[in-house]
């Protein structure tokens, strides 16, 4: 715990311990999720809205694992990401979960929000946990657009990862 003016600072997760090991230090502390004040998480590079960080170090079951520490916040926890990458991740998040209305209802904001130029973050988590398909791999109907009905969660979220990739 530290102390950050008048707040209180947690680490409650280093997504990537061994990157310090790497050739840039200073992206490590970027992978570091942090509580102000227990109630606003500054996820860096590992939660956007409606997506999620690339896997540039570690693997997609520390960065699922990582997630689900996330998601058990509070829904009414506001997230403060990194960068502001709602509009493109709302677009790949359509084409793998296209019947998903809050999604669709999200999406539609957000084009307005961005022609407007205006921000889309912080959002509360309880949002990203019923439209980002990243926080979703547990869905069935996720995992049956992707055609890896029966699958784990695990599976769906590497193939989420890996589309996000290409898109």
């Amino acid at each position: 715990m530290s102390d950050l003016g008048h707040h209180q600072m947690y680490l409650i997760e280093e997504f990537a311990e061994d990157y310090l090991n790497k050739h840039l230090a200073r992206r490590a502390l970027v992978k570091r999720v942090l509580l102000i004040t227990g109630s606003v998480p500054l996820t860096g590079t590992l939660l956007f809205s409606l997506g999620c960080g690339r896997l540039l170090e570690g693997n997609a079951a520390q960065m699922f694992q990582s997630l689900a520490k996330l998601a058990a916040l509070p829904a009414e926890t506001l997230v403060c990401c990194g960068h502001e990458y709602t509009l493109a991740n709302a677009r790949f998040a359509l084409t793998v979960d296209p019947d998903n209305a809050a999604l669709r209802a999200r999406a539609a904001e957000v084009e307005r929000l961005r022609a407007a130029n205006q921000f889309t973050l912080p959002v509360k988590l309880g949002a990203e946990k019923s439209e980002n398909p990243f926080l979703r791999a547990d869905d069935p109907a996720i995992a049956r657009h992707l055609g890896l009905e029966g699958a784990d969660a695990l599976a769906v979220f590497t193939e989420l990862r890996e589309r996000k990739n290409r898109f």
